[in-house]
Protein backbone atom coordinates (compact mmCIF):
# COMPACT_ATOMS: atom_id res chain seq x y z
CA UNK A 1 0.00 0.00 0.00
CA UNK A 2 1.14 3.28 -0.69
CA UNK A 3 -0.28 7.19 -1.05
CA UNK A 4 -1.54 7.24 -4.70
CA UNK A 5 -3.51 10.42 -6.10
CA UNK A 6 -6.42 10.18 -8.73
CA UNK A 7 -9.38 12.50 -9.87
CA UNK A 8 -13.02 11.93 -9.93
CA UNK A 9 -15.95 13.10 -11.14
CA UNK A 10 -19.36 11.70 -10.17
CA UNK A 11 -21.81 11.60 -13.29
CA UNK A 12 -24.88 12.82 -12.43
CA UNK A 13 -23.29 16.17 -11.14
CA UNK A 14 -20.40 17.10 -13.43
CA UNK A 15 -21.30 20.46 -14.70
CA UNK A 16 -18.31 22.60 -14.15
CA UNK A 17 -14.61 21.73 -14.21
CA UNK A 18 -14.78 22.72 -10.62
CA UNK A 19 -16.57 19.32 -10.08
CA UNK A 20 -13.62 17.49 -10.43
CA UNK A 21 -12.51 16.26 -7.16
CA UNK A 22 -8.42 15.32 -6.60
CA UNK A 23 -8.10 12.58 -3.45
CA UNK A 24 -5.37 10.13 -1.94
CA UNK A 25 -5.87 6.94 -1.87
CA UNK A 26 -3.71 3.75 -0.12
CA UNK A 27 -4.83 1.59 -2.87
CA UNK A 28 -3.33 0.89 -6.11
CA UNK A 29 -6.14 1.20 -8.61
CA UNK A 30 -4.31 -1.20 -10.79
CA UNK A 31 -4.39 -3.97 -7.97
CA UNK A 32 -7.80 -2.76 -6.14
CA UNK A 33 -9.60 -0.50 -8.63
CA UNK A 34 -12.92 -1.24 -6.31
CA UNK A 35 -11.10 0.27 -3.29
CA UNK A 36 -10.01 3.26 -5.01
CA UNK A 37 -13.46 4.22 -5.75
CA UNK A 38 -14.55 3.41 -1.97
CA UNK A 39 -12.03 5.92 -1.37
CA UNK A 40 -13.96 8.46 -3.34
CA UNK A 41 -17.25 8.02 -2.40
CA UNK A 42 -15.63 9.03 0.85
CA UNK A 43 -13.97 11.92 0.15
CA UNK A 44 -17.38 13.43 -1.32
CA UNK A 45 -19.32 11.88 1.33
CA UNK A 46 -16.75 13.32 3.86
CA UNK A 47 -15.71 16.70 2.23
CA UNK A 48 -18.43 17.66 -0.70
CA UNK A 49 -21.69 16.98 0.91
CA UNK A 50 -21.97 13.33 -0.60
CA UNK A 51 -24.55 12.92 2.60
CA UNK A 52 -27.20 14.83 0.57
CA UNK A 53 -26.48 12.79 -2.47
CA UNK A 54 -29.06 9.67 -3.83
CA UNK A 55 -27.07 6.68 -3.61
CA UNK A 56 -25.67 4.22 -5.50
CA UNK A 57 -23.35 6.94 -7.51
CA UNK A 58 -21.37 6.18 -10.39
CA UNK A 59 -17.77 7.73 -9.91
CA UNK A 60 -15.28 8.36 -12.82
CA UNK A 61 -11.99 7.85 -11.83
CA UNK A 62 -8.88 9.55 -13.46
CA UNK A 63 -5.40 9.52 -12.95
CA UNK A 64 -4.04 12.88 -11.57
CA UNK A 65 -2.88 13.48 -15.33
CA UNK A 66 -6.64 13.19 -16.63
CA UNK A 67 -6.10 9.38 -17.77
CA UNK A 68 -9.68 7.79 -17.74
CA UNK A 69 -9.41 4.71 -15.15
CA UNK A 70 -12.73 3.23 -14.89
CA UNK A 71 -16.28 3.43 -13.94
CA UNK A 72 -17.38 2.56 -10.84
CA UNK A 73 -21.68 2.10 -9.06
CA UNK A 74 -20.59 2.57 -5.56
CA UNK A 75 -23.65 2.32 -2.87
CA UNK A 76 -23.64 3.95 0.50
CA UNK A 77 -23.71 1.36 3.43
CA UNK A 78 -25.35 2.84 6.47
CA UNK A 79 -24.11 1.50 10.32
CA UNK A 80 -26.04 1.69 12.80
CA UNK A 81 -25.19 4.29 15.80
CA UNK A 82 -27.00 4.48 18.60
CA UNK A 83 -27.72 7.58 21.20
CA UNK A 84 -29.30 7.39 24.72
CA UNK A 85 -30.96 9.60 27.12
CA UNK A 86 -32.07 8.74 30.33
CA UNK A 87 -35.83 10.29 30.54
CA UNK A 88 -36.87 8.85 33.80
CA UNK A 89 -35.63 10.56 36.50
CA UNK A 90 -36.27 7.63 39.02
CA UNK A 91 -32.90 6.04 36.81
CA UNK A 92 -30.81 8.98 37.86
CA UNK A 93 -31.93 8.93 41.90
CA UNK A 94 -30.88 4.96 41.74
CA UNK A 95 -27.91 5.76 40.66
CA UNK A 96 -27.96 8.22 43.74
CA UNK A 97 -28.54 5.27 46.10
CA UNK A 98 -32.28 6.82 46.55
CA UNK A 99 -34.93 3.96 46.24
CA UNK A 100 -36.83 4.39 42.98
CA UNK A 101 -40.39 2.85 42.39
CA UNK A 102 -40.59 -0.57 41.70
CA UNK A 103 -41.55 -0.95 37.76
CA UNK A 104 -43.18 -4.74 36.35
CA UNK A 105 -43.80 -4.26 32.67
CA UNK A 106 -46.64 -6.93 33.00
CA UNK A 107 -48.27 -4.50 35.55
CA UNK A 108 -47.83 -1.86 33.28
CA UNK A 109 -49.56 -3.86 30.05
CA UNK A 110 -52.58 -4.90 32.74
CA UNK A 111 -53.42 -0.99 33.24
CA UNK A 112 -53.25 0.13 29.54
CA UNK A 113 -56.70 0.43 28.01
CA UNK A 114 -57.58 -0.14 24.45
CA UNK A 115 -57.01 2.99 23.35
CA UNK A 116 -53.15 2.85 24.81
CA UNK A 117 -52.11 -0.30 22.88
Amino acid sequence: MGNYQYKYIVEDFCETPDDVKTFSSNWDISVNPDYVAEDAAQDLFESHDGWEATWPLVFVLFSVTGYKLGRFSVELEHQPAFSAATLDKHIQRASAGIDAPEYDCLDTLGNLTEDQT
